[in-house]
């Protein structure tokens, strides 16, 4: 049964029709509900359906199938790190590195023996660089106390 504002729409469109033509020849303005939060509440919001059940359901299977997706690409990435590791062939244990071990004093160059026994300053020389090599020893100590926070041993 149509409203009493719906029959009184056709009747004033029924007298803007043409004789031979189904169309009005005026437009009909509609003017469009301001929606605002209040209208919304009050409208009550959306109308309940009967696919919601089948929507639900859908999107459950949906988050299992994701789910189990996840668990297998969990196992696949801890299968993955395992192989890694068996394949890597274990690291060597560090060694020393060569500027850490004193340089013997047993042994000298030919060229610098020849230069000490034939220039009488090379004694001096080699004095100092006794003292140079020491001093660099004890940086290094110093260094590596203040580095590991050990107690500065001069000694």
């Amino acid at each position: 049964m149509p409203d009493a504002e719906q029959t009184s729409t056709l009747s004033a469109d029924s007298d803007v029709l043409d004789d031979g033509t189904s169309s009005p020849t005026t437009k009909r303005t509609r003017t469009a509900l301001k929606r605002t939060r209040k209208s919304a509440r009050l409208a009550g919001g959306p109308a309940a359906t009967k696919s919601e059940a089948s929507v639900i359901l859908t999107l459950m299977n949906r988050i299992a199938k994701l789910e189990n997706f996840a668990i297998t690409l969990s196992s696949k990435f801890e299968a993955q790190e395992r192989l890694i590791k068996k394949l890597t062939s274990p690291t060597l244990p560090p060694t020393p590195a060569l500027a850490a071990i004193p340089p013997s004093k047993k042994r000298t160059c030919a060229l610098y023996a020849d230069i000490v026994k034939s220039d009488p300053l090379a004694t001096q020389v080699s004095a100092r660089l006794e003292l140079a090599s020491s001093l660099r020893t004890l940086d290094e100590k110093s260094v590596v106390a203040v580095l590991e926070n050990v107690p500065d041993n001069l000694q």
